[in-house]
Parts: structure tokens; C-alpha cells; sequence
């Protein structure tokens, strides 16, 4: 059930000149914003006049009859008077106070109250105002109390600030127990209450000197409450206090005021003093900011501080919490009040509004957590039930191929987003223009030119050659030289293309060697988009080798630099200090890929163009500087829509295709790049890992929406978070890392969305 907030705030005045402006207002945890009530109070002299008279005959009276009491009075103050006495005030004090709050103008701001919430809501009425008249007057006999059976009054200074503490991590709350002079009372019955108190660590100064306390506040394990026994009292109008920790020693706040400053960085929540007038001490503690404070207001029997404190701590332990913890233990009083009159008026909170009231429960999370706005253990396990049915469904939907293409899109817009890089000037590109091909004989190059061509480049001592040109078939006149020229020149590799469904693919020259021939087959998604990049294919059907033009090309060159390829377990290859891993078939990337070969993602290399570029004609006519080519890998390939050669699509030119000269460019620069220079490999997750990374993500975005509570904030909130989904995803993939982005933006929307929806339905 919600908690009810309401903050009346008496602002300037006091009870001789009245209260001019009045503000209450009215909040829960789920929606903070408040309601805001106003009125006024007029002057009310006799209040102050029947409590004075009523403190002096409840002191005097417990004096007379014996009774054991935690205030020490000098023995020559103590007069007699009766217990008829006592109620005959009392009875004319609670009348004249609940004739003061039927003031019309007050009265408007009860009424508005009423209306606003309902006799079964657990209700916080904290009571703003610095006069230590009105913070004496008997607030818990307010007739709205007697409607409002779980609602609990709690005082607050004026000004107060959220105060940021650190959790110590621990298993158990530790309570700091200060049982001071015992002179007249039996503080050990307060001893055996907080011994029996589960899953807590408390410590015992029994008498302690100034010292011994002052070094325990300083703990650096922290305190989550801190409780004394024994005498005290207030002074100068309740703006300090004193209490007496032994025989002799009296301290206040102020003498230790840097050790409770501490002890309140470190965590401490409550401190009660369950001793006589303590209203001074809960004064000094709330300008420390300290969560809440529980005092008793005027000397207090023995018996009555023992029973309240033990009701308290059962309530509170069990579960209650603290305004119904005290509620419940100040009503337990009123069965003692035959014998101990006023006992159930004694007993209040002192709360810092700013900081949510603390629970038993809280206490216990605080061990691992930082202080967070307190979710009850049915929030948290129903949030993380959602969490699990969304990222679930989010992965079903994407297992089934339901996502790819806004995946595909998401992945295409981060490769175009990245940063240009320089060319790769290990490699020479050596282009058949268009031009070239209409100037050849019947627009050919015949395999005498081709083989002309090789002998020249030749002489310029290129490192590695690839030649991205089909020779199924003889190009007369000169194809035996040709032969022969593949044979003597064993830097030279061919190419092939593999049978695939209908495409009964094209062979290497028939008598190439056939360790010089490597097939050009690439792997295009379902939107004809190449993304991935083939090296090996462990069949030898048609063109009969295993290994791609680009791995070829790749083994070649680095193996001049004394880099040769190493077999590893589970399919992977050692190339220098890079170690190549298959993607697997099932990831979630690529849910329905066929597993054809072995495959990793192509790194594309933005850059314009990607290595520097020749014609076949200025080769042919010696018009190229001969460092460009010596020791260098050089492609050569065609730029020629009539010739045959294949188009693609990349991610970089999604609507214009591009010839696969450049694209064996690309898959030769990405090994070399990865090896050589320490590029990264792109990396793709499994469907597993991908999987705990949408349920992040959908996690945070239930957490969100239950932490916004405001309806107009929420997707201000969301665009935030999926800005930084977004910012974190683009971020890894400047590192080469893909993780989903878009499954984890459906997981984040779908969980806030439904969160929210159950917090405005009020079902969270």
C-alpha cells in the first residue's frame, strides 16, 4: 500500500501572536508531487498557560507517588498533587488543543485532508515549525488520528537537507546501545530487548566516558541505529540537550559533534533516545541532517520506556514500518495509563522530510546497496518478472528472424558513421577500365595480352599477385603461354567460383597449378547487402580449392614477413598474434544464416579509395612509378560493366554496387590490417550473450519507469535512456564490438512501458 506524505508547515508565529500562514501538503512515494493546502491559526496563550500547568502537576505527581523515572529532579522542587488533578487537565488541555485546530481556516485544510485520503492509508503527518511551545502541544490527540488509524505524527525543524551517506556492506544491522547512568532505573531491561533482536550485531557501552563513546561513533564499519538509556534532559527552548552516559559525566551533541557527524556519513538511520526530555538532543541531531530521530517529549516512567521501546522494536523488526512501528507501541501504552498517566503522550518521531523514512527491511539492503528510494520485495520481484517475459519474447521474435532487418539497418548506420582512415598502401589496385576493354581487339583481353601484362608487372618484384579475372576458358591467341607464365610466376593466385543452388559457378584456368587458385565466393544477406566475409569452404565440388582469393593473398604476403598460419582446437587459426574464430551459426545476429564456411564479419575500411590505384594500361606502357608495385600486393581486376564480374552492395553503398575488385580489396587489407597493424576483428556475440545484454537493457528500462513515477517525465526518460543505449552500442563498435541495439531498444520501451502502465493503473 502507498505511504502518505503530509507536510504541515505552521511557518512564522507562534501561539501568543498565531500562525498567519499555514501550508499543508499532501504526496505519496509513487507520485511526489504534492497537493498543497492552505489556512491559518489564531493566538492561543491559554495552550501555553495549560501546558505549563499540566508538565508541573505530571512531574510533580510521579515524584509523589515513587515511581521510577528517567529525569533527576532536586528534592526540594517535589510537591504534592493528585492524579485527579492530573486528569481534570488533562481533559481541559486536549479540549482547548482540539478547539484551537477547529478553527475555520484550519479546519478547511482538515476537511481538504479527509477528502484526499482514506481511513486505510498508512499516513506520515510530519509537523514543520522551530517553536518548542507548539512542539510540546499533545499532536497525537488531534481528532484526525482517531479517523486515521494508521497515521503517526512526526516533527521536523523548518530547514533540512538530504544529507548523502555510504553504506558499509555487512550481513547484519549493527546498533550502537549507550546505557548510561542507571542511577534510580533498571536500564537492563533495555538490554535484554535489544539482545533479542534478530540479525543484528549491537554493541554494549555500559557507562562509557566521553572517550570511549566518541571513538565508537567514529567506527568505520558504521551504525545503522544508534540507542541510549539512561538520564537526559533539554535546554535553552529545546534547541539543545544533555545526557548522562555514567555516574559523573554528562555529554551533548555539540561535544561530540564531529564523531556523530561521521557516525551519520556512515550510514546511521535512527537514533532513539529513550530517556527523559529529549527534544534538545533530536533538535541538535536533525541540524546533522540525520534521518530520523524518536525521543519521548517529558520525563518518562521506567516502565513506560521499557514497554514502548519493546512493542517499537517488535513491530519494526516483524516488518512494520517505523510511523506504524511507533503508532502501534505509543496505543500499547494506554493499558499502563491507569498507573502511569500520560504515558502514551511521550513517545514522537523527529523526521528529516527530505530522506524517505527508513524500514527494517531497508536497513538490511543497505548492507549492499546505496541509499535508493525503498521498493517493497514484490516490486523488485515483479520487476524482474517482466524484465524476463520481455527480453524472452525480444529473443523469440529475434531468433525467428523478426528483427534482422532494423538490426541490419542499425549495424549498416553505425559502419557509415565511423571515422575515415588512411589508405592501405600495402596494396596497388590495377584496373581494366571501360575505355580499355572497347581499345582491346574485339573488346578482349586475350590471354597473349594478359600474358604480356603479367611479364611486365613482373619486373617491377611485386611481393603478391592477385588476379580477380575468370579464365574458365582459353582467350586465343597465347593461352599456352599464359600456362606457362602461372607456372613460373608462383606469386601469382587465380581465381574460381563455387556451385551454389542454381549457380553452377565457373573454374580455375584448367591447367593453373592448383595451390595458385583461391575462390572469390562471397556471402550476401537477405537484402543483398555484403556484410560477411568467406575464407574457407570444406567442400571441393567444381572449383576444386578450399581457400578464398583474399586468405590466399593474405597467407602469401605474410609469410615474406615470416608469418605463417597456425591450426588451433575449435577451427581457429594463429596468424601472428591474431587468432581467427568462426562465427557460429546460431547467433542471434544472423538467426537463420546457412553456415555455409567458415565466415567472420568484414571491418570494412572507410577510406577513398582503399589502396592506390593504376590502370592495366599504364602497367602494360611502363607509365607507373615502380614503388608503387615493388614488394606491395597488387590486385588486378576489371572496372568494366561489360565484362563479367559481379556487382555488390555494401553497407557504405547500400542503392549503388561495386565491382569486386574493390571488395577483394577490402577482404585482403582486413586480414593484413588485423595482423600487421593490430586493427580489430569485428565481434559478434553469441545468441547467449546477446541475450543477457537485452535483458540489461530491459531490465534498466523497467527500473526507469518505476524510478520517473512522474507520467510527464516518462518519455523524457526513455528517450534519455535509449540516447544512451544508443551512445554505449556506437561506442563499442568504434572498438569493433556489435551488440544489439535495436532488441534491446524493443526490450527497454517494452518493460517501461508496461511498468509504467502498472504504476498509473496503481497495481505497482
Amino acid at each position: 500500500m502507498t505511504e502518505k506524505i503530509v507536510i504541515i508547515d505552521l511557518g512564522k508565529g507562534s501561539l501568543t501572536a498565531g500562525f498567519p500562514l499555514v501550508t499543508a501538503r499532501l504526496s505519496d512515494l509513487e507520485n511526489p508531487r504534492p497537493i498543497k493546502i492552505t489556512g491559518c491559526l489564531p493566538a492561543a496563550p491559554e495552550l501555553i498557560r495549560f501546558y505549563q500547568r499540566w508538565r508541573f502537576i505530571y512531574q510533580e505527581l510521579y515524584h509523589t507517588l515513587g515511581i521510577p523515572s528517567r529525569i533527576e529532579l532536586e528534592q526540594e522542587d517535589i510537591t504534592h498533587v493528585s492524579e485527579v488533578e492530573l486528569q481534570e487537565i488533562c481533559n481541559q488541555y486536549i479540549y482547548q488543543f482540539n478547539q484551537w485546530l477547529n478553527f475555520a481556516e484550519f479546519r478547511t485544510i482538515d476537511q481538504q485532508l479527509r477528502s484526499a485520503l482514506q481511513p486505510t492509508d498508512e499516513i506520515q503527518i510530519i509537523l514543520e515549525t522551530s517553536d518548542f511551545q507548539v512542539r510540546h502541544l499533545p499532536w497525537q490527540l488531534w481528532h484526525f488520528f482517531h479517523d486515521y488509524p494508521r497515521a503517526e505524527l512526526a516533527l521536523s525543524q523548518p530547514q533540512y537537507t538530504r544529507k548523502t551517506s555510504v553504506s558499509v556492506p555487512g550481513s547484519k544491522i549493527r546498533i550502537l546501545a549507550i546505557l548510561g547512568n542507571k542511577t534510580g532505573i533498571n536500564i537492563a531491561e533495555d538490554q535484554k530487548i535489544l539482545t533479542a533482536l534478530p540479525q543484528t550485531e549491537t554493541i554494549f557501552l555500559i557507562e562509557p566516558n566521553a572517550q570511549q563513546l566518541d571513538q565508537a561513533l567514529w567506527d568505520s564499519k558504521g551504525w545503522d541505529i544508534l540507542f541510549f538509556a539512561g538520564h537526559s534532559d533539554s535546554q535553552d527552548q529545546e534547541r539543545s540537550g544533555t545526557f548522562k552516559i555514567n555516574h559523573q559525566d554528562k555529554v551533548s551533541i555539540k561535544m561530540l559533534l564531529p564523531a556523530f557527524k561521521k557516525a551519520i556519513e556512515n550510514g546511521l538511520q535512527i537514533a532513539i533516545f529513550n530517556s527523559c526530555d529529549g527534544l534538545g538532543l533530536a533538535t541538535e541531531l536533525a541540524q546533522l541532517n540525520i534521518p530520523q530521530t524518536i525521543v519521548m517529549r517529558e520525563p518518562v516512567p521506567d516502565i513506560v520506556a521499557q514497554t514502548f521501546l519493546k512493542h517499537f522494536l517488535q513491530a519494526f523488526s516483524q516488518g512494520q514500518s517505523l510511523y506504524l512501528a511507533v503508532r502501534q507501541a505509543r496505543e500499547r501504552l494506554y493499558i499502563l495509563e491507569n498507573r502511569f498517566p500520560c504515558g502514551s503522550w511521550l513517545p514522537v518521531i523527529c523526521q528529516n522530510p527530505a530522506i524517505v523514512s527508513v524500514s527494517w527491511q531497508d536497513l538490511k539492503r543497505r548492507k549492499n546497496l546505496h541509499r535508493l528510494p525503498s521498493f517493497e520485495l514484490t516490486k523488485i520481484k515483479k520487476i524482474g518478472l517482466i524484465s524476463l517475459t520481455i527480453t524472452l519474447l525480444v529473443c523469440l521474435i529475434r531468433q525467428g528472424g523478426g528483427l534482422q532487418f532494423w538490426e541490419l539497418k542499425a549495424y549498416d548506420s553505425m559502419m557509415r558513421s565511423r571515422p575515415m582512415e588512411k589508405q592501405d598502401n600495402r596494396l596497388l589496385l590495377v584496373a581494366i577500365t571501360e575505355a580499355e576493354i572497347k581499345a582491346f581487339k574485339n573488346g578482349t583481353v586475350t590471354d597473349q595480352i594478359l600474358t604480356e601484362f603479367l611479364q611486365k608487372l613482373a619486373q617491377y618484384q611485386p611481393r603478391t599477385i592477385g588476379l580477380n579475372l575468370y579464365r574458365d576458358l582459353p582467350v586465343e591467341p597465347g593461352y599456352q603461354n599464359l600456362i606457362n607464365q602461372f607456372r613460373t610466376q608462383n606469386n601469382l593466385f587465380l581465381i574460381c567460383k563455387k556451385p551454389y543452388k542454381n549457380d553452377s559457378g565457373l573454374a580455375a584456368p584448367p591447367d593453373a597449378p592448383l595451390l595458385q587458385v583461391g575462390f572469390n565466393d562471397v556471402m550476401r544477406d537477405s537484402d543483398h547487402i555484403l556484410r560477411r566475409q568467406l575464407l574457407f569452404i570444406n567442400n571441393s565440388q567444381g572449383c576444386k580449392t578450399q581457400l578464398s582469393l583474399a586468405i590466399k593473398l593474405a597467407f602469401h604476403y605474410l609469410k615474406q614477413q615470416g608469418i605463417q598460419p597456425q591450426t588451433l582446437p575449435q577451427d581457429q587459426i594463429k596468424l601472428g598474434n591474431l587468432i581467427l574464430k568462426p562465427m557460429k551459426s546460431d547467433i542471434g545476429f544472423y538467426p537463420k544464416s546457412d553456415g555455409k564456411g567458415y565466415q567472420i564479419m568484414l571491418n570494412y575500411r572507410l577510406s577513398e579509395p582503399i589502396a592506390p590505384e593504376v590502370t592495366f594500361t599504364q602497367i602494360l606502357n611502363g607509365e607507373v612509378d615502380p614503388n608503387l608495385i615493388k614488394d606491395k600486393l597488387v590486385l588486378v581486376g576489371v572496372n568494366s560493366i561489360s565484362v563479367q564480374d559481379e556487382g555488390h552492395r555494401t553497407p557504405y553503398s547500400p542503392d549503388q554496387e561495386v565491382r569486386g575488385l574493390i571488395i577483394q580489396a577490402q577482404m585482403v587489407s582486413h586480414l593484413l590490417s588485423a595482423v600487421l597493424d593490430n586493427r580489430p576483428l569485428l565481434q559478434v556475440g553469441s545468441k547467449w550473450t546477446d541475450a543477457l545484454w537485452i535483458g540489461f537493457w530491459t531490465l534498466l528500462g523497467g527500473v526507469s519507469a518505476l524510478l520517473t513515477r512522474h507520467r510527464t517525465r516518462i518519455l523524457i526518460t526513455f528517450a534519455t535512456t535509449a540516447t544512451v543505449l544508443y551512445a554505449v552500442c556506437w561506442g563499442l563498435f568504434l572498438v569493433a564490438i556489435w551488440v544489439p541495439v535495436v532488441p534491446a531498444l524493443f526490450g527497454l520501451v517494452g518493460a517501461g512501458v508496461w511498468v509504467w502502465r502498472l504504476q498509473f493503473n496503481k497495481k505497482i
